[in-house]
């Protein structure tokens, strides 16, 4: 049995790590005066290592006050007089943890995810011209940005992110709904960790070590691993001329985003070929009875995502090479991307 160690401050906090708690609860409210500080889970949770399970207790009587931790190493939230009051107990449940039928539909306009920052100045940039997702590579490449520097980026970033506010729908929504209305919740733009072939343990470590939004599989991973992985997925689909994986990329209630990209030589990991590949699959995967959020990735640029765009009516767009000169990010390329974007 492992022990939940309740803090309210600093000095409480490097106890319990002193200690060894592998399971600490951060009290947003203050048992001396019983004052209430939502913040206060927010600035304990970045003195956490990895490793501990971190959990915000008191205060949490919404959907909105919840999502107030997404992008943080906050992996729960302690609920009672707000689930005692509430009318109906599952829908409160169901709405809290970001499930099914738990936020309403996301606002029209195709997403933009730039990947394979390796800077924090090329990050900021990104999210302040206004990118929805920031892609950094924790699998071998040479964009792989290692924990500090991702670290040091995701903080940046943070620095200057900006809340959504959101309600519960009034009817409830399909999985892949609930998951495009995910995006919408907490802080925006959304960290990516892209992996390959790594395993569930690293993945998972480093996830909650950084405070990952999302995790992305780029390798031969199935569809299943995402069941281990304990923060929403994108899972990346490889197109070669032909594309067989219709129905493993339309699954719902196991990955949360699907992303076509373009199919490497044999035996050579996929990604960052800077080629494109038929957007008729993609339009039709987009299009097909589940409609599952299709990323579309591969040989994307500034002068073609508006017509990509267009063609396929993406969930999101993402681009790594396509902003680049010389392989360094160029922030004129991403200004003009995420310009063109907007344009359709």
């Amino acid at each position: 049995m492992e022990p939940l160690v309740e803090v309210n401050n600093t000095a409480e906090m490097t106890t319990a790590i002193e200690v060894g708690a592998k399971v600490i609860g951060v009290n947003n409210r203050n048992l001396h005066n019983f004052k209430v500080d939502m913040e206060t889970t927010s600035r304990l949770a970045q003195e956490v290592p990895s490793g501990v399970f971190l959990i915000a207790l008191s205060g949490i009587n919404s959907p909105e006050d919840a999502a107030i931790y997404s992008g943080t190493s906050v992996r729960a939230v302690l609920v009672g007089e707000a689930l005692m009051r509430a009318s109906d107990p599952s829908s409160f449940i169901t709405a809290l943890s970001g499930r099914t039928a738990s936020y309403p539909k996301t606002a029209t306009g195709t997403k933009i995810k730039i990947c394979g920052l390796q800077t924090v100045e090329a990050a900021v940039y990104a999210a302040q011209s206004g990118a929805d997702f920031l892609g950094i590579i924790f699998a071998p490449s040479k964009r792989k940005v290692e924990l500090e520097k991702a670290r040091e980026i995701i903080q940046a970033v943070r620095l200057i992110s900006k809340p959504h506010s959101q309600r519960p729908p009034q009817h409830p929504l399909t999985w892949f709904d609930s998951q495009r209305a995910l995006v919408e919740v907490g802080l925006t733009p959304k960290i990516v960790g892209v992996f390959r072939d790594q395993s569930a343990e690293e993945i998972t470590s480093i996830a909650t070590t950084l405070g990952l939004d999302y995790v992305q599989l780029h390798g031969s991973e199935s569809l299943e691993f995402c069941r281990q992985i304990p923060i929403p997925c994108i899972k990346v689909f490889h197109v070669g001329k032909e594309f067989n994986q219709h129905a493993q990329a339309s699954t719902p209630n196991l990955h949360s985003l699907t992303l076509l990209d373009t199919q490497a030589a044999p035996n050579t990991p996929g990604g960052g070929l800077g080629k494109a590949f038929d957007w008729d699959i993609a339009a039709q995967l987009a299009n097909s009875s589940l409609k599952p959020p299709v990323i579309l990735a591969g040989g994307l640029t500034p002068d073609n995502v508006a017509d990509a765009i267009s063609k396929v009516h993406p969930f999101a767009v993402d681009v790594s090479s396509g902003v680049e000169t010389d392989g360094v990010k160029d922030h004129s390329l991403i200004q003009a991307f995420i310009k063109a974007c907007k344009s359709v």
